[in-house]
């Protein structure tokens, strides 16, 4: 202010003609209305600015940057049903009859905030089920996926998340589907796209008998054995057969929302966790330094569709080499306003098993009650070797994802199952 007053010409840009007034007036970009006691009264801004520690800040200019550092796959993820190369999109989905189905997947689609009238004509839903044989297809469709007439891609994501169940009950849904989708990629030229769970270490680095030993554990979640050996046999099947080549097996991180939308999946664990430690207050310190594997999901969906309609499979595995350590997802948590404490392993364990027993079966960890003592157990090795050596900075999309996610998922101190 002090340039400006001893600054003649900006001085004299002042005008005269303000009723009742005596001296200058200058045009700041406020908004105020006159009260009948002739005092002032602010109202707002006729643009965008606001003021930041004495500087005057243009939020559209702030916006188009950010979305100028965004990539167009980051701004919206690739969707199959607006590929040119795509003329139809069959999704296998639970119901009664076909348009039960089709219902369920289109109201999914709406609260996920991607869905336009315009996909309906190439999109077909078949009623089925995971854990039936031949994923309870009538023999003409199930017959389909293997004479390479009508399906070129066949995308598998379907399982149950469950983490109490045991192998036994999951293995229909979660194992056998998987064997039975290999079938017509071996009895034709099908690309078989399978996508697994998110890992705790980079899959290039683990041996299969080091995690079969690890999952043995009688602590091991069914929901992750079943997983592992539905992973397992796709890679051997891909390496001993020439026409299952063209699979390939996607090993995405924690999967978060997109940074605009952020839409999330609110039973997965990282936000239960995440709801259970705003509740108490505190994160695990132990692990501040710990990577964190994280996966937006239009990354992901451009990942795997790119996999999809590529010409030849290059490898049987795409991996995710995003994330960001402990530190910085708690860190954006509170920039969002929550506090967060970072107490050591005893503390922040004894906190939460306080609140999970004091809220028991509708405390969101209550079900994964027994995952938060393998945690601490394991805070010596959270770290695979390749996502030690992290890249540059955190990419600004995968910020904004976590952001996005949680503010989606309106993690509360009252959040609970």
């Amino acid at each position: 202010m002090a340039a400006f007053i001893e600054d003649p010409d900006w001085l004299l840009q002042g005008s005269h003609s303000q009723p009742g007034r005596h001296g200058r007036l200058y045009k700041t970009g406020d908004l105020a209305q006159y009260n009948e006691d002739g005092r002032l009264t602010y109202v707002g801004r006729k643009d965008s600015q606001v003021k930041i520690r004495g500087q005057r800040v243009e939020l559209g200019e702030v916006e188009h940057y950010v979305r100028e550092s965004l990539t167009t796959e980051v701004r919206q993820g690739p969707r199959l049903l607006e590929h040119h190369d795509v003329g139809c999109v069959v999704a296998l989905v639970r119901g009664e009859t076909e348009d039960a189905a089709r219902r369920r997947t289109i109201d999914g689609a709406v609260k996920a905030l991607w869905w336009s009238n315009c996909y309906a004509e190439k999109l077909e839903v078949w009623p089925g089920d995971l854990s039936l044989p031949r994923l309870g297809l009538e023999p003409v469709r199930w017959n389909s996926l293997g004479d390479g007439k009508m399906v070129d891609v066949i995308i598998h994501n379907g399982a149950t998340v469950h983490w109490v169940e045991s192998y036994a009950a999951l293995e229909a849904t979660n194992v056998s589907s998987t064997m039975e989708l290999l079938q017509p990629s071996l009895a034709s030229h099908v690309r078989f796209i399978y996508i697994t769970g998110g890992r705790r270490w980079d899959s290039r680095e683990e041996r299969e008998e080091d995690v079969a030993k690890e999952l043995s554990a009688t602590n091991a979640t069914g929901y992750s054995q079943t997983k592992f050996v539905a992973e397992a046999v796709v890679k051997r099947a891909a390496r001993r057969s020439v026409s299952i080549s063209r699979s390939t097996v996607v090993s995405p991180g924690l999967v978060i929302g997109t940074p605009t939308e952020g839409v999330t999946n609110a039973d997965d664990y990282i936000w239960r966790l995440t709801a259970a430690c705003i509740r108490v207050g505190a994160y695990n310190a132990n692990e501040a330094d710990a990577w964190l594997s994280l996966s937006d999901v239009a990354t992901t969906a451009t990942t795997v569709v790119d996999a999809g309609l590529a010409a030849e499979a290059e490898t049987i595995e795409a991996h995710f080499m995003d994330g960001m350590t402990c530190r910085e997802f708690w860190e954006i948590l509170g920039e969002l306003g929550y506090r967060l404490e970072a107490k050591c392993s005893a503390g922040w364990l004894a906190a939460l098993r306080a609140d999970i027993e004091a809220g028991r079966e509708i405390h969101a960890l209550w079900p994964l009650a027994h995952m938060l003592s393998n945690r601490v157990a394991q805070e010596g090795a959270l770290l695979a070797g390749s996502w030690r050596e992290k890249r540059g900075d955190t990419p600004l999309r995968l910020k904004m994802g976590v952001r996005r996610s949680a503010e989606f998922r309106r993690v509360s101190t009252h959040a609970c199952g």
